[in-house]
This record gives structure tokens, sequence and C-alpha cells, in this order.
């Protein structure tokens, strides 16, 4: 049943901001049990390589990154991904 009770504004910001702190929180959460993982999911391959989910599955696809795809589901191992941006180094200019 929704209540027709007023709420203040300021009470409305400050359910807005701990709303805000809580999302904050959980994508540090994320974040930290990502980093303990061995095998990444596509969806976390991509947020720890900073690209997105569809070009993860286009460099698969064109085989172009290192990947395990048990039961065609797609894992990919961390070491495997550091490895694969660190070959990507662009030199600079002397």
């Amino acid at each position: 049943m929704i209540s027709h009770f007023p709420i203040s504004q300021r009470d409305r910001n400050e359910a807005q901001a701990l709303l805000a702190d809580i999302k904050a929180a959980i994508e540090e959460l994320r974040t930290l049990i990502t980093s303990q993982k061995q095998f990444l999911s596509a969806e976390e391959a991509a947020q720890y390589a900073n690209l997105s989910v569809k070009y993860i599955y286009k460099l698969t696809h064109t085989k172009q990154i290192p990947h395990y795809k048990p039961n065609r589901k797609l894992y990919f191992k961390r070491d495997d991904l550091d490895a694969w941006l660190m070959s990507h180094r662009v030199e600079e200019k002397k």
C-alpha cells in the first residue's frame, strides 16, 4: 500500500544521497570481488580492461584475445588479459 505522507525536500535529498552512497559501495565491492577472481566473465573482463562487452565479443570472434569457452560461455584468465593488454604498448616518439 502506498503511503501518502508528505516527504520534505530535505528528506528526499538525504535519501538520494544515501542511495548514491549505497550504489558506490556496491560497485566498490564488485570491483574488489572481481580483483580476487582468476577467471572473469565477458562482462567482468570488459570492466577490468575498460572496454565494452560488445568489443570483447568482437575480439573473441576474431580470435584476437585469449579466452576459454566451456559450455558455450566465455571466460578470460586475468593473467591472459594482462598479457594481452601489455602486448599493445605504443612506443613513444624520440
